[in-house]
């Protein structure tokens, strides 16, 4: 990105980061949601279905990092509006942490040293600090537990606990693999791989919005 268009950007990404640094500094509650809601009692073709048509949530907790080389722990806050997203990382990671924002195919990264990546560059630079390319736009479904609509996914399924209809154990897209922690409701434990990459999900905290 040209030193001009870094500078375009500044005013609108820094009034994004302003309201991420204020949503990671807000304490997040669990919420009571219907299970009609999140498809609980359903088949997993309509409890999928549900939870992929979700619009808005903040989800937040922590992050763990291995890849060839590297690896950081970080605090993190996820929230998804519609097809916008903004991920706020928050740790020994770089300067100190970093904020992505993505609308659709789009995506801004800033540093918390001040520096600003769009496009291409925002890819790359996120590409260096998780050790591998992070397909942002899924992510936002995957936190949910199901895959991303539009794109191949593999599923692997298993019973919920208590023996109620089945839910997604793991399922492999865009070159990842995601493998979630028996629950009930939402994903707390997940776990992404790709080549020699790790990323370990630990989610504290769901909002819905």
């Amino acid at each position: 990105m040209s030193r001009v268009r870094s500078r375009r950007l500044a005013v609108p990404l820094l009034a994004l980061v302003a309201g991420t640094l204020v949503s990671a500094c807000r304490t997040l509650t669990p919420v009571s949601v219907p299970a009609a809601d999140l498809g609980l009692t359903a088949a997993w073709p309509q409890r999928r279905a549900l939870l992929q048509q979700l619009q808005a949530y903040e989800c937040a907790g922590r992050v763990a990092v291995s890849a060839p080389g590297q690896g950081f722990n970080a605090q993190f806050v996820w929230r998804q509006a519609a097809d916008a997203a903004q991920l706020n990382l928050r740790g020994p990671l770089g300067a100190g942490g970093l904020i992505v924002t993505a609308s659709g195919a789009r995506i801004a990264l800033q540093s918390t040293d001040g520096r600003q990546f769009d496009g291409d560059a925002a890819r790359a630079e996120l590409e260096r600090a998780i050790g591998a390319p992070l397909p942002v736009a899924a992510l936002g479904r995957w936190l949910l537990g199901v895959p991303q609509p539009g794109n191949a996914a593999t599923e692997t399924l298993a019973p919920l606990v208590n023996g109620q209809p089945a839910q997604l154990s793991a399922l492999e897209q865009q070159g990842w693999r995601v493998d979630y922690q028996p629950h009930s409701g939402v994903p707390r434990l997940i776990t992404l791989a790709t080549g020699g990459t790790r990323v370990r999900l630990v989610i504290d905290h769901w909002q819905w919005l």
